[in-house]
């Protein structure tokens, strides 16, 4: 099969998921579908969104740019810690690359997101009705929500946790025309308050590395995304398309990155970036990476969703140490700190 072939199929596919958007809108898809994802990817995903993949090399990659695995060997184990919105909720990860092929690396990521402290007020209403006197079956009574004359026993209150805890492992697939491809499959474990959750995506990632331009493009999602619940309900995720360009200039020892990052989920409406009617909504944001001899990063990107970002990070021979620090522009969200290391687990073996 010939690179022009090859080309027509990759566009063909593209165009038959814009050519769909009208029906994800009428549909039973929902809009909003495993957003915690984006919580567990490490300081520089978190930041940089899909443009992550293009900046960073190493076993974290299966979330972004799976085809990048093979360029860093000395990094195989990732291990990140976040407190994020002000403290509510902490976001935990782990991965580990490992050769699964001849030539070719995977990467195994273990990640959970965890909300304490929730309080369950189900056995604490006083379920009487508006005179607050149990028996008279007056309105209101009975109906499992809080009206007017009714109160909570706050002694009734109980305190739970709820989590979501994913594995996703990533692998180089092979060339596809002009681009390198990967696939990552993503299981979803979800533990409610009420109600435990499954689910599954599988996405695929198209990378080039041009001469002076660099791009990778996600499908994310396909066929589509699904969540079933103990209660017997699913929840279904559309496929989007998330696409990350970059074009690195070198000035002697310092190397400028500036990127862009584009996301377009057909079909849906959003609370942030651009939304254009039935065909769905357009968030870009722009980044940038400053590197010096390979040692020390630094970056930020814009996202209407966090007022101010800042990725850094610090780069040994055996160890990185990476930190990023959000601002959200929702006050009451507060900030978030990110935390990861990645290394070689070997060298501690080493006399």
């Amino acid at each position: 099969m010939n690179s022009r072939k090859n080309s027509k199929y990759f566009l063909s596919l593209v165009g038959l998921l814009l050519a769909l958007c009208p029906l994800f809108a009428d549909s039973a898809f929902r809009s909003y579908g495993n957003e915690h994802l984006e919580l567990t990817g490490g300081p520089g995903g978190s930041v940089f969104g899909q443009l992550w993949g293009l900046y960073h090399a190493g076993s974290d990659n299966v979330r972004y740019n799976s085809m990048a695995l093979e360029s860093d060997k000395e990094h195989l184990l990732f291990l990140f810690h976040s407190l994020l919105y002000d403290q509510l909720v902490t976001a935990t990860t782990g991965a580990y690359a490992f050769p699964l092929f001849k030539d070719k690396l995977a990467s195994v990521m273990l990640s959970r997101v965890t909300v304490d402290h929730i309080p369950d007020t189900r056995s604490a209403l006083l379920d009487w009705g508006k005179d607050g006197i149990p028996g008279t079956h007056d309105e209101g009574e009975g109906n499992n929500q809080l009206d007017a004359g009714e109160w909570l026993d706050y002694d009734q209150v109980s305190y739970h946790s709820s989590g979501i805890t994913t594995i996703s492992m990533g692998t180089p697939l092979g060339n596809f025309s002009d681009f390198q491809t990967a696939i990552t499959i993503n299981a979803i474990m979800m533990k409610l308050i009420a109600e435990n959750g499954f689910g599954l995506t599988f996405d695929f990632h198209f990378y080039k590395k041009g001469e002076r331009f660099h791009s990778l493009y996600a499908l994310k999602q396909l066929p589509l995304g699904v969540t079933a619940y103990t209660d017997g309900s699913v929840e279904l995720y559309s496929p989007y398309i998330e696409s990350a360009w970059t074009m690195p200039l070198s000035f002697g020892p310092f190397l400028l990155n500036p990127g862009l990052t584009m996301r377009y989920l057909p079909g849906y409406e959003r609370h942030e970036g651009v939304n254009i009617g039935s065909f769905g909504n357009l968030m870009v944001r722009p980044g940038v990476m400053m590197d010096f001899k390979s040692l020390i990063s630094l970056g930020t990107s814009y996202d209407s969703r966090q007022r101010f970002s800042l990725f850094t990070a610090v780069s040994l021979n055996f160890l990185t140490v990476e930190y990023a620090f959000r601002m959200n522009s929702h006050t009451l969200l507060g900030n978030s700190h990110l935390v990861a290391i990645s290394f070689d687990p070997s060298f501690l073996l080493e006399d």
